[in-house]
């Protein structure tokens, strides 16, 4: 729905956008430490991509909302990203589950949390953040490796621009976690919360 020219290039553009302002927060210290970037990722991507868009006869609104969750010593998981699509013919909601680490700072627990989240969903990802770039590593190769992080140059990455382009696409997402991302999940052997949940609603009319 959203691959029209017009409508994926402004996206790519704001992305961008994104991605520039938190990669400068974080190489200027105003933004440091995992939390405290990826609860300002949270936030520019709210002020960067509403927008209303029009493709042939439809009018397409995207909204983006971020919330703050319960920060619990068990939590696995540092921002929930949930994909909602609304239109006349029907409704659809798919979500993911990030984990967000400094590039070249590895950690001990990077494993466990790792298997966390894929005790949820497949759809488990690491944002890296650096000061050039946000990476996107997917989850289940760090476990299966039993990677600390670091470098993570050795696993297949994608870039944030283009990931997240193609999250709002509908690519990427598991529907089974979309309505409890923020909540304990009974369903599956690990329960846990988000510290962020980034809510991008497509409104097709």
């Amino acid at each position: 729905m959203l691959k029209p020219f017009e409508i994926s290039e402004r996206l790519q553009s704001r992305l961008e956008s994104v991605e520039e302002q938190v990669t400068d927060a974080y190489e200027s210290g105003t933004a440091r430490s995992e939390d405290r970037v990826s609860g300002y990722l949270s936030g520019i991507l709210s002020a960067e991509l509403d927008d209303t868009f029009t493709s042939g006869s439809d009018e397409i609104r995207i909204d983006v909302d971020a919330f703050e969750g319960t920060n619990e010593p068990e939590s696995g998981v540092d921002i929930g990203l949930r994909y909602q699509l609304v239109s006349e013919e029907f409704r659809l909601s798919t979500g993911m589950l990030i984990q967000s680490k400094r590039f070249g700072k590895s950690d001990p627990l990077l494993r466990h949390q790792c298997y966390k989240m894929l005790s949820r969903t497949q759809e488990s990802y690491i944002f890296t953040y650096s000061p050039g770039e946000i990476g996107v590593v997917p989850a289940l190769p760090v476990y299966c490796d039993g990677g600390t992080g670091g470098k993570y140059t050795r696993y297949y990455s994608n870039g944030f621009v283009e990931f997240l382009c193609k999250f709002l696409e509908g690519y990427h997402g598991d529907i089974r976690i979309s309505d409890a991302l923020d909540q304990p999940a009974d369903a599956f052997p690990v329960p846990e919360r988000v510290n962020y949940l980034i809510d991008m609603r497509v409104q097709v009319n």
